[in-house]
């Protein structure tokens, strides 16, 4: 049978239409321009889209046609009876079958409340899918007569359905990459952030512990120069001084280099790491808070604690954040303060590190609280330091967690996967 003028006139819209949905770029423009274009072609007078979101139907995008021609609006509401038939919508999201409707009043869904009360007429139902997973619905209505969405109309439909599903798959992909790529990015400014921020609390302790090897630096060259400027030179002597110098000036570089890595703003790379290196690191940085607020510290690190694969900056900013809490735990008290470090083997698989202090502690009913973001118990605390811990650490495949001390103080450790094969290179 030939076609009709305008069933190839539909035809042409197909085409048409397809072009159009195919060049839009990002979901909001592709949702409008495919409300847009459907009502035009459908003879509806209100149209919806329809994406599911976890248990929901969620309508993003309402189209209606008016005396000024066709109105689109974005929304982002769950759908309801108020907006639609949800026993036509929801057997449609079921069955992903399209579902037409000649008239609404004297058809099996007459009773729904939306058709009820608007008195709906000619309704269309038009699951978008995509290997067998429903991507969107479209819902169409015409109050004014019945009728409206013919076998033909809906065949047109149907053609466009297939690409405007492929289309926004793609949009929706490229809306969720945009969007996991800008948390990561807000997470990584975050934690630099924390460590600026435990840096600037140090800056202080960071200064005396670079003017400590400069002032012997300085000692030891005059020192040097001194022997060597006898009327009898001493080499011996003289070398000695120069190899303090030299002993000296490495530890203020290992202090800056230190300092930078964590606030310098790079790109995270995971690579073999020293566990105890960076508590040794981390340490070096503090000792002139620990002297300050007279802290004795203690460490037990296992000889060859081991190597993971990971990011060294990370991992030292989460040692500086524990350590840090601890040093202003401990400064709230009177009499001996005492931190304990330890790293050692948890397992076979992996490397355990451990902190614990007599300073305030905390109540062990909030443990978990403790690392929630925004949650802190510091005047001038963030409340992020120890969610960044935790964010960092599992990450890197391990866990941190902490436990009251009887009767005050605090214990914060983290378990670390243990890399065979860097062990195995580092040996």
């Amino acid at each position: 049978m030939p076609l009709s003028l305008s069933d190839s006139f539909d035809l042409a819209a197909v085409v048409k239409t397809s072009e159009a949905v195919s060049s839009e770029l990002g979901v909001p423009r592709l949702m409008e321009t495919l409300m847009t274009l459907v009502l035009e072609h459908a003879g509806a007078q209100r149209g919806l889209l329809i994406l599911p979101q976890q248990a929901d139907l969620t309508i993003r995008t309402e189209a209606s046609t008016g005396d000024d021609g066709i109105q689109v609006k974005l929304r982002d509401d769950i759908a309801t009876e108020d907006d639609l038939p949800t026993s036509l919508v929801n057997l449609a999201a079921r069955t992903g079958e399209a579902i037409t409707v000649d008239d609404a009043q004297s058809s099996p869904f007459g009773d729904d409340p939306y058709i009820a009360r608007m008195k709906s007429r000619s309704l269309l139902c038009l699951p978008l899918m995509k290997r067998n997973k429903l991507l969107a619905i479209i819902f169409l209505e015409n109050d004014l007569a019945t009728g409206v969405f013919t076998p033909m109309k809906l065949s047109v439909l149907k053609l466009l359905s297939s690409q405007a599903a492929i289309s926004l798959k793609n949009a929706l992909l490229e809306e969720k990459d945009a969007l996991v790529e800008a948390l990561q990015k807000s997470q990584s400014e975050l934690m630099r952030m924390s460590r600026l921020t435990a840096i600037g609390e140090l800056v202080i302790s960071i200064a005396h512990e670079i003017n400590q090897p400069l002032t012997a630096i300085i000692t030891n060259a005059d020192v040097y120069l001194r022997w060597l400027g006898n009327e009898q030179p001493s080499i011996v002597e003289a070398e000695s001084a120069a190899r303090r110098v030299i002993e000296n000036g490495r530890r203020a570089a290992e202090v800056v280099q230190t300092i930078r890595g964590l606030a310098v703003k790079s790109v995270p790379k995971m690579l073999p790491v020293d566990v105890n290196a960076v508590v040794q690191e981390i340490l070096s940085i503090v000792q002139s808070e620990l002297r300050q607020h007279t802290i004795h510290l203690e460490t037990r690190l296992a000889d060859g604690a081991g190597v993971v694969i990971g990011n060294k900056v990370q991992l030292q900013q989460v040692l500086l954040n524990l350590t840090m809490d601890a040093i202003e735990s401990m400064a709230a008290i009177e009499g001996r303060r005492l931190l304990t470090v330890t790293t050692a083997s948890g397992d076979a698989d992996s490397i355990v590190v451990t902190l614990e202090d007599n300073g305030l502690g905390f109540h062990e009913g909030r443990i978990e609280q403790l690392f929630e973001a925004l949650v802190t118990t510091k005047p001038q605390g963030m409340g992020m330091g120890l969610s960044i811990s935790r964010s960092i650490v599992e990450a890197h495949g391990g866990r941190l967690w902490a436990r009251s001390i009887k009767p005050h103080g605090a214990r914060f450790q983290f378990s670390l996967p243990r890399s065979a094969e860097a062990d195995a290179a580092a040996m």
